[in-house]
């Protein structure tokens, strides 16, 4: 039986009868049929079986480094179907769909019709193709011949490559509405840290140690020598705004700055929209199984492991399944944010699941005035006492207390206040005229 990752990605019927092989001159491999005439389906459409939802980008690496470059078979030719006889794969061109997409978004894919070394009766034919949306790998393959075992083979020693490939060691990755891993590019920008999350100094100090210590000090066999649990699961709850999404941005940063070098994780974006199946959550998983150590970031994890969500309990009970389940979930850390805490059912909080809780409400006081003086750092505030706005601003979000900065900067630029030192500057007005503004139009609930 084949492994729980590989997934069929078509199954149609061949022929009830094998047609003897044509030899290789005998076959045009510019044409699409040529599959077929390769496999000896007698003209049938031939079966599939393959890698999907893998890395954006990487099934190339996969092409050269497993099949080419295999020591079982023999490339007899490597073609694609959009008009031309195709070259090996490469950084150049291709056309998909009628449309020419540069170097950056595309490398090219194509068939590769393979015979065995050891037995030139088995022949497999391998697709490879990556897109800006999405990679993907099939091994097409003749039932009737007894040649699924080579395919399933083939379509494994794929799946590895996708995965061993270091350029997905520390890397981030997000599982895209269409249900694709998307590899998403290189850090830009100065660092994140823990200090640009604004939060009471103790509970942010726990919720560090819980994440980073687990992920940072990670060792299989240590923690197996020790017993200690091989996976972690937290949950962040509380209102919009208050920074669920803002320690989703600080690990990224961190990852993507090499802030983990003993580990090297990867780092998983889940949004819990995306989730429409059981299929889902098992690949999520596995992918994130063979890139171990890993972070899985869900966020909105509500939509799918909330009380209220009746129709959505087959995702969940796979969601618990693969947190707690027979299948061992090693060096994988789930990270779950929610509006709606109440909400999450209780099965889904036990230790060995998300054991880890931590409300993340409104900033208090003090909290209030550390973020609007970091809101504020770029603008002239001398003129400006802060603190006397901590009162008006009390259950506000941190969300709140930026956008009501950001109007009152956009009011004193169009009301030309500027510093000597040509900076903008924030005078009363502008702040209690933004605060005004967010009185008559914030949506107040019932």
């Amino acid at each position: 039986m084949q492994r729980a990752a590989l997934k069929i990605l078509s199954l149609l019927l061949v022929a009830s009868f094998a047609s003897p092989s044509l030899a290789e001159d005998d076959i045009d491999f510019s044409k699409s049929d040529a599959i077929g005439q390769w496999l000896s389906t007698g003209g049938k459409q031939p079966e599939g079986t393959g890698v999907s939802s893998i890395f954006y980008n990487a099934a190339p690496v996969a092409f050269d480094r497993v099949i080419i470059q295999g020591t079982e078979w023999n490339v007899k030719a490597v073609a694609n179907y959009s008009g031309e006889f195709a070259v090996p794969p490469s950084y150049e061109h291709v056309i998909v769909n009628g449309r020419t997409f540069e170097k950056k978004f595309l490398l090219t894919g194509g068939y590769a019709f393979l015979e065995n070394k050891a037995n030139p009766e088995v022949r497999l034919v391998v697709l490879v193709t990556s897109s800006y949306a999405s990679s993907y790998a099939i091994v097409y393959f003749n039932r009737n011949k007894g040649t699924e075992p080579q395919a399933s083979k083939v379509a494994a020693a794929l799946e590895a490559s996708f995965t061993e490939s270091p350029q997905y060691r520390s890397s981030v990755v997000e599982f895209t509405p269409t249900g694709v891993f998307k590899h998403l590019p290189g850090v830009q920008g100065s660092p994140i840290d823990w200090d640009s999350f604004i939060f009471d100094a103790g509970e942010k100090t726990k919720i560090q140690k819980t994440i980073e210590d687990f992920i940072a000090n990670y060792n299989r066999d240590l923690f197996h020598e020790l017993k200690l649990p091989m996976s972690r699961g937290v949950l962040l709850f509380g209102p919009p705004g208050t920074g669920k999404s803002h320690i989703a941005k600080i690990l990224v940063s961190k990852v993507l700055h090499g802030a983990f070098p003993k580990t090297l994780p990867t780092f998983f974006y889940v949004s819990a929209r995306h989730v429409s199946d059981v299929q889902a959550i098992r690949s999520i998983y596995n992918v994130a199984r063979q890139l171990s150590p890993a972070i899985i970031f869900i966020e909105d994890v509500d939509l799918i492991a909330g009380t209220n969500r009746a129709h959505r309990q087959e995702v969940k009970n796979e969601l618990m399944q693969q947190l707690s389940g027979i299948e061992a979930l090693e060096g994988v850390l789930t990270i779950a944010t929610t509006n709606l805490g109440h909400q999450i059912d209780g099965a889904l909080l036990r230790s060995q699941r998300l054991g880890y809780h931590f409300e993340i409400g409104t900033p208090t006081l003090d909290s209030r005035l550390e973020l609007l003086q970091m809101f504020t750092r770029k603008v002239d505030t001398t003129r400006l006492d802060l603190s006397k706005y901590l009162s008006t601003t009390e259950n506000m979000t941190g969300a709140d207390l930026k956008e009501v900065v950001r109007v009152a900067i956009e009011k004193a630029a169009r009301s030309n206040s500027y510093s000597l030192e040509g900076k903008i500057l924030l005078l009363q007005d502008h702040m209690a005229g933004a605060l005004n503004d967010r009185k008559l139009t914030k949506v107040q609930p019932k």
